[in-house]
């Protein structure tokens, strides 16, 4: 059986994991066993045979969260003990001793499932308008950029909906997780300063320059570099500060530069 089962899922395109609404098939052995396997190859999927799903709403997500933090490969049955004897024989023969333990799928099993269920939850909750859903749903992990059956977007779904206030949401949550390159990464240098000419000197000098000591001392002085030549370049006078490019990116942030 062991071997029919891992035929079966090297031979399918994809292996859909169908959960009743109240999870029961995640405390059965050849279910767990067959989702590791389908996930170790990038070809589980699943559904919820419940009318509605995983439903829409923060209720929904509390229920789904239990079920599937209640998971557990060590409490999961098998009908014949025949079964349980041999699946628990393979695990700790093929997995445990090559490195890949049952509780590392196990994990990693979880990981999915909260992602591809809050994931469905939340496009049923962004199609209800469901903004407090939405949020709660977004801040236990779901991802901004999920997409419904038809490739749509959330921010698409809510846009759809009529819901502006959901969408900004979206958006901005799909952003905040985004990293963002400094303005300075894309220049070089001297471009960046040539492009002090048209901000105030008076918004950049407090950039460029190093604030007092707290102790009454005097800065130290810093090597003469590129920087500093650059410096006295855009303001006709040596200033001890910090690193052009950082200063630069923070002050023309600030000027009529930075929105052209």
């Amino acid at each position: 059986p062991v071997a029919a089962a891992q035929r079966d899922v090297a031979g399918a395109e994809e292996v859909l994991l169908v959960l009743d609404g109240e999870a029961l098939a995640l405390g059965r052995l050849w279910v767990l066993f067959e989702a590791f396997l389908a996930l170790d190859v990038g070809k589980l999927r699943v559904a919820c045979s419940a009318p509605g799903g995983f439903g829409d709403s923060e209720a929904a997500l509390h229920k789904w969260k239990a079920h599937i933090d209640a998971a557990d490969w060590v409490l999961a049955q098998a009908t014949r003990k025949a079964d349980d004897k041999r699946l628990r024989g393979f695990a700790e023969r093929a997995w445990e001793l090559r490195g890949h333990g049952v509780e590392r799928l196990l994990a990693q099993l979880k990981r999915f499932l909260r992602r591809e269920v809050y994931g469905q939850i939340l496009v049923g909750a962004v199609r209800r308008g469901d903004r407090r859903a939405v949020e709660l749903l977004l801040d236990n992990g779901a991802s901004p950029e999920y997409r419904d059956v038809h490739g749509s977007t959330m921010e698409e779904v809510a846009w759809s909906e009529g819901c502006a206030d959901i969408e900004e949401l979206l958006f901005a949550k799909r952003m905040g997780n985004k990293s963002h390159l400094p303005l300075s990464a894309f220049f070089e240098v001297r471009e960046l300063v040539e492009a002090c000419d048209s901000a105030s000197p008076d918004v950049l000098l407090p950039f460029f320059t190093e604030p007092e000591p707290q102790d009454g001392t005097s800065p130290s002085a810093s090597p003469r570099g590129l920087d500093q030549d650059l410096e006295e370049t855009a303001f006709g006078s040596p200033l001890v500060g910090r690193r052009l490019p950082r200063a630069l990116d923070r002050a023309l942030d600030l000027s009529p530069v930075a929105s052209r």
